[in-house]
C-alpha cells in the first residue's frame, strides 16, 4: 500500500480525461487510507496498553500534520512558472514509492512485514 500511495498520484498527474482522473483520485484515496490504516494498526500493536491512546494521538498528529504541510508545499510549488501537475505528482509520487520500496530492504521492517511482531514485543 505504501508503494501504491506513491504510484497512484503519478497516475493522477498523468491523466488527461475526467473519468480517468476520477478513477485515479479514488485509487489515491484508497491506497493512502489503507496505508494509514495499516500504519495505525502497527503502532497500536506496538504501543503498551497504558500509553496506547497517547501514542496513537501523537502518531496521528504527526502524520496528518506532515501530510498537510507537504500539501501546502505542493501548492506553493504549483506557483513556480515551469511546474506542471504531472511533474509535481510524478516527482513526489516517485520519491515516496522509492522510499517505501527501500523500506523492504531494511532488515527490521522487512522482518515486520514478513513475519509480524516478535513474541517479546507482544508480551509488553
Amino acid at each position: 500500500m505504501g508503494v501504491l500511495s506513491g504510484l497512484t498520484p503519478i497516475l493522477l498527474g498523468a491523466t488527461t480525461s475526467l473519468p480517468v482522473a476520477m478513477l485515479a483520485a479514488a485509487a489515491v484515496g484508497a491506497s493512502t487510507s489503507a496505508f494509514m490504516t495499516f500504519s495505525q494498526g502497527i503502532v497500536q500493536t506496538l504501543a503498551p496498553d497504558g500509553m496506547r491512546g497517547r501514542v496513537i494521538s501523537a502518531h496521528t498528529w504527526h502524520t496528518q500534520g506532515a501530510m498537510g504541510g507537504f500539501n501546502a508545499v505542493n501548492g506553493l510549488l504549483m506557483d513556480v512558472p515551469w511546474m506542471t501537475v504531472p511533474l509535481l505528482f510524478g516527482g513526489t509520487g516517485m520519491l515516496f514509492a522509492v522510499l517505501m520500496l527501500g523500506s523492504v530492504l531494511m532488515v527490521p521492517l522487512r522482518a515486520l512485514y514478513a513475519r509480524g511482531l516478535p513474541p517479546e514485543v507482544l508480551a509488553c
